[in-house]
């Protein structure tokens, strides 16, 4: 395992480093490469898509993040782009989170706190070791400095209010001067929930009292000097089922190609991660201990399907970059929300399905590059089909394409077809009420240790909406209901030409005499395409020799 640093302090870098450690990466013979890395820049012909695709064409297989711009269409970012790379995305996994209740005891009475949620904790005292303690709570008001003289918090829990200063500074002062715990409040009433600030060695367990609750724990503990909390018990409860994608995560198609991207998601949310020692501060710099923390995002997400990816050459080396994309594709996961497949591609990544798979469902297309400065068409096996745009013009259109489907295991299969079409995922329209259809085999069979080609064929009558037509093709093991292929698929159908164009002001003149007050030299032209377009070409026609 290699690792290449293209990247300077906080992640900031240089177009230049990206490329020269792509570069570097294929010169030693990578044979996947990951990058959590991109710019919020759709442009499947970006220098750094472009750079991608070169070094598939290499060999190499390159999983890229997809960004964390969503959850608007066209969000996709570069290298994120690039035609011949692996795209991901990023979903959720079932998550718990721990939610801790307890008793305030006084001598005027006790009192309930019925949720309490964790705003940050520490590496050394558990949350889940609290459960059944007993503490001592001390109210510190606003918990600035100067609120604890005179006070001993030493193993106690301290309460403030989320006001006059950050949560964190009230957090490392209260480690300061020893405390074990802090509660916090809102003095207003009205915050329910503050958020996970996370874990670090410069923290204690920290905890949020919501809204009325807050207000009359503190007020109890204000009345009655020496008062103690009992953390009567601390559930594990589940936040999330997982299988949705997330708000963050950036959405395709690409522009100009409309390519379906990201092909595939996988986990992104509040994954453990290394992080350097010295993020902590410089008390931790040769601290590793504590050098980890958990991070969202894409850039999460990509290197668990680098790791299948290699997992899946571990098992056959003779695959090629687009065989282990199709393969991962084929055999993905939906999600459990209603999702365009610009938002997902295949589904959320399955590592034992791909593994274990003895089929491959392959489509045969082709893509725009650059070569030496110049659009060059190549040839791209993949696992979508990307119908890309199409402009009817008042005529019926039709489009086609190839797929191979492999049967590499011992015995004969046989594959029942099903188009499925969906609707209403981002803008996508009804395709049965307007017409839309696409045909191909109702079923196929294919020997053992071999393959066949099946067609797949797109019509789209001239009365149908404008916008997006999407689903799924799947090919179904008649004797084995759970073994299904998928193969999405897309077209946005958009009319050409400019929807509108303004010349500010409309009279001007070419004199150039600029002491005239009144002289108005330039003019702006602002204009709308209909559809999204590479190049524009502008001409000027002169009115008196045109």
């Amino acid at each position: 395992m290699y690792a290449y640093r293209v990247l300077g302090p906080f992640g900031s870098g240089s177009l230049t480093a990206i490329l020269a450690g792509i570069d570097k990466a294929v010169m030693d013979g990578m044979d996947v490469i990951n990058l959590s890395l991109g710019t919020n820049y759709n442009d499947p012909l970006f220098v750094t898509s472009v750079a991608i695709n070169n070094a598939v064409l290499q060999g190499v297989t390159a999983v890229v993040a997809a960004g964390n711009a969503g959850s608007n269409p066209y969000t996709i970012g570069s290298p994120g782009t690039a035609a011949l790379g692996l795209t991901v995305g990023a979903s959720d996994v079932r998550t718990t989170v721990l939610q801790p209740q307890g008793t305030l005891h006084t001598n005027t009475g006790d009192l309930t706190a019925p949720k309490m949620e964790i705003n940050a904790e520490d590496f050394d005292n558990p949350i889940i070791d609290f459960k059944e303690q007993t503490l001592q709570i001390v109210d510190l008001g606003s918990g600035l400095e100067a609120n604890y003289a005179g006070k001993d918090v030493t193993g106690k829990i301290v309460m403030m209010d989320i006001y006059y200063a950050n949560i964190s500074s009230k957090i490392a002062t209260a480690k300061k001067y020893g405390a074990k715990a802090i509660f916090l409040y809102d003095d207003e009433g009205r915050r329910d929930s503050l958020g996970y600030l996370g874990q670090n060695p410069k923290y204690i367990p920290t905890f949020f009292v919501p809204k009325q609750d807050g207000l009359a724990l503190d007020t109890k503990v204000k009345q009655n000097n020496g008062a103690t909390f009992k953390f009567d018990d601390i559930k594990e409860v589940v936040s999330s089922e997982g299988d949705h994608l997330v708000p963050f995560s950036s959405r395709g198609p690409t522009k100009v190609t409309y390519d379906i991207k990201p092909e595939i998601t996988a986990p992104g949310v509040q994954i453990l991660s290394t992080v350097p020692a010295n993020i902590n501060g410089p008390d931790y710099s040769e601290n590793y201990n504590v050098a980890y923390k958990k991070l969202s995002g894409t850039s999460m997400a990509t290197p668990h399907v680098s790791g299948i990816a290699a997992l899946l050459l571990q098992k056959n080396p003779n695959l090629e970059p687009s065989d282990i994309k199709t393969i991962l594709m084929n055999t993905a996961d939906p999600l459990k929300d209603a999702y365009s497949v610009y938002e997902v591609g295949a589904g959320r990544v399955d590592p034992y399905e791909a593994i274990h798979s003895d089929v491959e469902v392959q489509v045969s297309d082709e893509t725009t590059t650059l070569s030496k400065d110049k659009e060059k068409k190549i040839k791209e096996k993949t696992g979508a089909i990307s119908f890309g745009t199409l402009a009817p013009g008042g005529e019926d259109v039709e489009d086609n394409r190839s797929l191979t489907i492999y049967n590499n295991s011992n015995q004969e299969k046989t594959f029942d077809v099903k188009v499925a079409f969906q609707k209403d995922r981002a803008d996508s329209k009804d395709a049965e009420a307007n017409g839309v259809s696409i045909s191909t085999d109702k079923m196929i069979k294919v020997n053992a240790g071999s393959s066949k080609k099946s067609a797949v064929s797109l019509f789209v009558p001239k009365s149908a909406s404008l916008g997006t037509y999407e689903g799924y093709i799947m090919y179904t093991n008649q004797s084995n209901s759970e073994e299904v292929y998928q193969i999405p698929f897309a077209v946005r159908l958009v009319e050409k030409g400019i929807n509108g164009m303004i010349v500010s002001p409309n009279v001007f003149t070419t004199e150039s005499d600029s002491f005239h007050l009144a002289l108005v030299n330039n003019a702006s032209l602002m204009f709308e395409f209909k559809s999204h377009m590479r190049t524009v070409d502008l001409v000027l026609e002169d009115v008196k020799t045109n």
